[in-house]
C-alpha cells in the first residue's frame, strides 16, 4: 500500500480558566480500508475492523497499513468490535457468524468461539477479568478466557444495548439505543437502568471518565451525556444541529473526546467546556477514534480508503526554529525533530500558552534542549531525541520536568511525519518520561 498522504492544519482558539490557548491540530490520512471500531494493540500498532470487507486492519504510528481478510465469507460488517486481551491476542466479535475470533498479532486466527443466542455486537475488558459483550435485543454475555459463555438478560426487553465499558464502580456500564437507557450491571448480572431525560435520544456509547462518573453519547438527541455512578445525569448540547455523536473515549489529557458523523471530533472537558475540531467532510462519514500509543488520536472512516490521525500541538512541514520551535539535529545540522509545547494551568488565576524554546547549540548541545513557560530564566523541560537505531531500531525521546502544569509536548520527526504526542495532567507532578520505542528508524 503506498504511503500517499495529505495533511492540513487547523487553529482553534479555547478558553481556559483565565487564559487563552492558540492550540494547532495537524490531521494527516493514511491509504487504508474503511474501518468501523478501532483500539490500541499491544505491538504499538492501532487495530480495527473492516467496514467494507469481513477482517480486521492495522496502522502503526508511522501510517503502514495491513489488513487481514478473514476466511470463510461472510457478507460485510461480519466483524464488529474488537479488543486486546491476554498475552495480546485480539478479540473480535463475529455478528454474522455468532462468534468471538481469538486472533494473533500476526492476523491469524486462533479459535472462534460460537456464542449462544445471536451474535456479539461491542465487547470489552470487565473488571472481573472475563470479557463482556452485548447480544441481541436485551441480552449481556460473559466470555471467560477459557471460553466459558454466560447470559443476563436486561430489564427492557426491546433495549437493545450496545456499547458497554468497565466503570469507576467496578460494574458494566452500557447503553440502550431502543431502550433511551444507561444501564449498569453488576458481574453478577444484577441491572439498574437509568432512562434519559429526554425520549428518543438515542444513547449510543459509553466511556469511563477520570472520576466517579461515566460519559455517553447520544447520537439522535444531538448530545454528549455524564452520569455519575449513582445514576445522575447532565447533559450537554452540541452546536451544531444533526452532528450525530457516535464513539467516545477517555484521553490522556483528562478529557473526553468523540467523533462526530458530520466530519468533526469534539473535546469535553470534566466542567462540560465544549471544543470541536473539523478533520474530513461529512461525507467521509466519520466512525470511530481511539488514542495510539504516539498519543494521538486516530480514527475510522465509513467512506474512502483512508484512516485518520490527528495530532495535537505542533505545526506541519520542516523544522525552522523559532521562539516556540526547538529543532534538533539527528546528525549535525540536519534539524529532523521538531519539538512544540503548549501549557495550561488554572493555578494562579490560569496561565496558558506556547512553551518558549532554549536551543543549546551554542553549547555544543545539539540533540537536545529546554522549554520556559513563566519566566526565561526559569528553564521549565528538558527533551533530548537520540539515535537508538543500532540497539532497538527505534530512536528515544527523553523528557524530563520541574513542573506541575498541563503540558501537550509534540516531537515529530520531518522526514517521516512520524509524530509522538506526551502530556501531563494540571496539577500533577511531571513524571520522567523514557521512551525508548518513540520514532521508526525509517529515512
Amino acid at each position: 500500500m503506498p504511503t500517499a498522504w495529505r495533511s492540513f492544519f487547523l487553529a482553534v482558539v479555547l478558553v481556559l480558566s483565565g487564559g487563552r490557548l492558540l492550540l494547532g491540530v495537524t490531521v494527516r490520512e493514511f491509504p487504508a480500508e474503511p474501518g468501523l471500531y478501532i483500539v490500541p494493540g499491544e505491538d504499538g500498532g492501532l487495530w480495527f475492523t473492516l467496514s467494507g470487507e469481513y477482517g480486521i486492519g492495522r496502522v502503526s504510528p508511522s501510517g503502514d497499513y495491513r489488513h487481514v481478510i478473514f476466511p470463510g465469507g461472510h457478507p460485510e460488517n461480519a466483524a464488529i468490535d474488537l479488543v486486546s486481551g491476554p498475552g495480546g491476542n485480539l478479540w473480535v466479535t463475529d455478528l454474522v457468524q455468532g462468534a468471538i475470533l481469538r486472533v494473533s498479532l500476526e492476523g491469524r486466527i486462533i479459535s472462534v468461539i460460537p456464542t449462544p443466542g445471536t451474535g456479539p455486537n461491542v465487547i470489552t475488558n470487565g473488571p472481573d477479568g472475563n470479557f463482556w459483550y452485548t447480544q441481541g435485543v436485551a441480552r449481556i454475555g460473559r466470555l471467560t478466557p477459557q471460553g466459558v459463555f454466560t447470559e443476563f438478560p436486561i430489564p427492557t426487553a426491546s433495549g437493545r444495548p450496545w456499547a458497554i465499558t468497565a466503570g469507576p464502580d467496578g460494574k458494566l456500564w452500557l447503553t440502550e439505543i431502543v431502550g433511551n437507557k444507561v444501564a449498569k450491571m453488576t458481574v453478577n448480572g444484577m441491572v439498574t437502568e437509568y432512562p434519559l431525560p429526554r425520549p428518543n435520544s438515542e444513547p449510543f456509547w459509553i466511556t469511563s471518565g477520570f472520576g466517579n462518573e461515566l460519559w455517553f453519547t447520544e447520537a439522535a438527541g444531538n448530545r454528549i451525556g455524564r452520569i455519575s455512578t449513582s445514576g445522575a445525569i447532565t447533559e450537554f448540547e452540541l452546536p451544531h444541529p444533526n452532528s450525530r455523536p457516535l464513539v467516545i473515549t477517555s484521553g490522556p489529557d483528562g478529557n473526553v473526546w468523540f467523533t462526530e458523523r458530520a466530519g468533526r471530533i469534539g473535546r469535553i472537558s470534566p466542567q462540560g467546556i465544549l471544543t470541536e475540531f473539523s478533520v474530513v467532510p461529512p461525507e467521509a462519514d466519520l466512525n470511530a477514534l481511539a488514542f495510539g500509543p504516539d498519543g494521538n488520536l486516530w480514527f475510522t472512516l465509513n467512506t474512502g480508503f483512508k484512516v485518520g490521525r490527528m495530532t495535537l500541538g505542533g505545526t506541519p512541514g520542516p523544522c525552522v526554529p523559532s521562539d516556540s520551535v526547538l529543532c534538533i539535529d539527528d546528525t549535525p545540522g540536519d534539524r529532523r525533530f521538531k519539538v512544540e509545547v503548549e501549557y495550561s494551568t488554572t493555578q494562579g488565576g490560569g496561565f496558558s500558552g506556547a512553551g518558549h524554546a532554549i536551543p543549546l547549540t551554542s553549547l555544543g548541545v545539539s540533540r537536545g534542549g529546554l522549554f520556559w513557560f513563566f519566566t526565561q530564566d526559569n528553564p521549565e523541560l528538558l527533551v533530548k531525541v537520540l539515535n537508538g537505531c543500532s540497539e532497538n531500531g527505534k530512536r528515544w525521546v527523553y523528557l524530563s520536568a520541574g513542573t506541575n502544569v498541563g503540558l501537550i509536548i509534540t516531537v515529530a520527526d520531518t522526514v517521516t511525519g512520524e509524530i509522538h504526542t506526551y502530556y501531563n495532567l494540571d496539577r500533577t507532578p511531571f513524571a520522567p518520561v523514557q521512551d525508548t520505542s518513540a520514532l521508526a528508524c525509517g529515512n
